[in-house]
């Protein structure tokens, strides 16, 4: 599994500063919605999916540079320790794919929750 992982990020490295500069954009737009001299009222409605843009472009940010850096799987032509030390780093990186794996699931339920809102919202306010 991590070896599948690394050769999709490794395959994808050049979405990373595209995911980049759509969090940045985000972010900008995040905070001029809530802090900028825009009338809050007005321009509400791009909060929720700036802060989707942001949380999933975060999350494909920091897979394309965490992933590639994942060590190969070690073989009998390397000492004792050096075995032991990639074991251990291979096991940190399958915690920390699991912990990938729950935030983007956490991501995805919060990005539906906020669509139904936004949906809600809009159907709302066109009555």
């Amino acid at each position: 599994m991590l070896d599948r992982l690394k050769q999709i990020a490794i395959t994808l490295r050049w979405l990373k500063p595209i995911a980049l500069l759509l969090m940045l954009v985000s972010v900008v737009m995040i905070g001029y919605v809530l802090i900028g001299k825009s009338d809050i009222d007005a321009d509400d409605y791009y909060l929720i999916p700036s802060i989707l843009a942001a949380l999933w472009s975060f999350s494909v940010f920091w897979s394309l540079h965490t992933f590639p850096s994942i060590p190969a799987k070690p073989d009998k032509s390397l000492g004792f320790f050096k075995r032991v030390f990639t074991r251990l780093k291979r096991f940190a990186y399958y915690i920390i794919t699991i912990i990938t794996i729950g935030l983007s699931l956490t991501i995805v339920v919060f990005t539906i929750c906020a669509l139904v809102i936004t949906f809600l919202s809009l159907s709302n306010s066109y009555r």
